[in-house]
């Protein structure tokens, strides 16, 4: 009897292990502190994979800690597993080839996961009441997966692969090829929350997600899009409240009407040192409450000043401007 039977033995004799229904290992040598015994576990963190997990058919909430592994086939067999959140994003995992692609998963949500190939699409179609996803997709000649059947999606977060530079959103090949594009119809419409880092995207295409009609979030990080100009139209993000621009480099001329962003609360600019201004446009946006911006430009910061001292003017008293340069401390101004 090794060190973990021993362990296992202690624990199955100082608790009730029929009725423990959340277990959080801190450590690698927890790993085997007899989860079998556990019929009732709901929640379960763990540092790796072990096939004594299959056990655990009441399982809910499953986090698994280790990097760059490989989802096993019975994971997703799990009956009642919702959540299962494995890796983080700059360490994502991937499917297992066994993973069986017929079987109709429970989960709702999946986050961290590496999406390559038609096989993973064909998991993902298993997976029909997901409504969070956080992936990294290959672009490189490989197949982004079709997200149309997720019907229940709210919540998405899509990383590239780390190529630098994409000539037009034409190259994103599956799910979101652009060049017949003219609605929104190929990415699910429910989505409210949308995370785009490294895809390399033209600004010109940004009406495809401003016409999301339902999304309230969107995130723009490292390289999602690329281009100078940024020039929004009518219909457009007509539900978003919280936008944030995060190392887009190049972008320098931002357009935009107040009447594109109506019910925008927070913007938050970071890292953005081509931006040459915030349209002064949304100093009419009267649902504005904060403005943060992180070393940028200090004509972005001028800007932001400028729309804070219109924005009191036209009867805002609540809006917030939070600025964090290389130049001075950061200063927080209210109308």
């Amino acid at each position: 009897m090794d060190q973990y039977d021993h362990l296992s033995e202690a624990l199955s004799i100082r608790y009730d292990s029929d009725k423990i229904r959340i277990l959080i290992m801190d450590s690698v040598s927890d790993r085997r502190l007899g989860i079998k015994l556990m019929p009732e576990l709901r929640y379960l963190k763990i540092f790796f994979f072990e096939s004594s997990i299959s056990r655990l058919q009441n399982l809910e909430f499953l986090r698994v800690e280790i990097v760059n592994c490989k989802i096993p086939p019975y994971i997703l067999n799990m009956p009642k597993l919702r959540h299962l959140h494995v890796g983080n994003s700059f360490f994502p995992a991937a499917f297992s080839e066994k993973c069986d692609t017929s079987q109709i998963n429970s989960l709702q949500t999946l986050r961290h996961i590496d999406s390559s190939d038609s096989k993973d699409e064909e998991i993902l179609r298993c997976s029909p009441n997901l409504r969070t996803l956080k992936c990294r997709c290959k672009f490189s000649g490989k197949c982004f997966p079709n997200l149309n059947f997720l019907s229940q999606l709210e919540s998405l977060t899509v990383v590239g692969s780390r190529i630098s530079s994409y000539s037009s959103m034409a190259n994103l090949p599956g799910n979101i090829r652009i060049s017949s594009y003219s609605s929104m119809a190929n990415l699910p419409g429910n989505i409210k929350k949308l995370t785009l880092s490294r895809i390399g995207m033209r600004w010109e295409d940004m009406s495809i997600i401003g016409t999301l009609p339902n999304l309230a979030i969107l995130k723009l990080e490292c390289r999602a899009f690329e281009g100078e100009n940024w020039v929004t139209n009518d219909d457009e993000f007509q539900k978003l409240k919280f936008l944030k621009l995060r190392e887009i480099q190049g972008l320098k001329q931002w357009n935009s009407s107040y009447e594109h962003f109506p019910v925008l609360e927070r913007l938050v600019l970071e890292f953005c040192k081509d931006l040459e201004m915030i349209p002064f446009e949304f100093s009419n946006i009267l649902t504005l409450q904060k403005i943060e911006i992180y070393r940028c430009h200090k004509n972005v910061e001028k800007s932001a000043l400028e729309i804070c001292e219109e924005q009191r003017d036209c009867g805002n008293q609540e809006l917030v401007v939070t600025i964090d340069s290389l130049r001075l401390l950061r200063k927080n101004w209210r109308t």
